[in-house]
């Protein structure tokens, strides 16, 4: 697993999950969403590898796919 450590995104489709809130002292880990019909980038946000967040926003999910799929 890499460890890449990512500030200043906004993460989007909360609702889904039913949070409103981020807390500051949770580690969210991230991964490729391949198979994501809306966003072939997509990237999902998972909060200690444990609840599904939501995922980064169309923009910056395609910067840091590209990371993670190295």
């Amino acid at each position: 697993m890499k460890n890449v450590v990512v500030k200043g995104v906004y993460i989007v489709g909360m609702h889904h999950w039913g949070r409103r809130e981020l807390k500051n002292d949770v580690i969210h880990y991230c991964g490729h969403e391949n198979d994501n019909p809306y966003d072939k980038n997509a990237v999902l946000s998972d909060a200690e590898m444990r609840n599904k967040v939501g995922f980064l926003q169309r923009e910056d999910a395609a910067r840091l796919k590209m990371c993670i799929d190295i």
